[in-house]
């Protein structure tokens, strides 16, 4: 029967927390010079806590790509508008034929299918069987 002592109890939330980050069995052996066994055990008695810190790791991920994509977006739009501000600029200037147009050009167009491509991503998809309709009742008549 394993001591219920605040070292150990301590030991097993160090253990949770790095099985929770991806750590194996053989790394968090080394960490923390517990032996594989003992870790192998803890795995099995503490097995719904390793799955929630396993759970939060992974949704820290998730958050923080949504932040990185959402950035990325802004940044790309904020690119696109000044890449688009200065191709009017030129064309109404007229010196279209004086500055590498086509390069301004490729860039607008790259810009562009960045941004439609990070706005028509599928926010939900739901599947349902060939012989399935809408009734009347799911209608809106206005």
């Amino acid at each position: 029967m394993a001591r219920n002592t605040v070292s150990n109890i301590e030991e097993q939330a160090k253990f949770i927390e790095l099985r929770g980050r991806g750590m194996s069995f053989q790394k968090i052996s080394e960490e923390m010079g517990v032996s594989k066994p003992t870790l192998i055990k803890w795995n099995g008695e503490l097995l719904e806590q390793v799955k929630e810190a396993q759970y939060m790791e992974f949704e820290n991920l998730v958050e923080q790509y949504g932040l990185f994509r959402k950035k990325r977006f802004e940044i790309y739009c904020k690119a696109l508008n000044s890449a688009l501000n200065e191709f009017q600029s030129r064309a109404e200037k007229g010196e279209l034929k004086e500055v590498p147009t086509d390069k301004l050009l490729n860039l607008v167009e790259q810009l562009e299918k960045r941004v439609e491509k990070d706005t028509s991503r599928e926010l939900l998809s739901v599947r349902v069987k060939d012989n399935f309709h809408f009734g009347e009742e799911y209608l809106e008549l206005g």
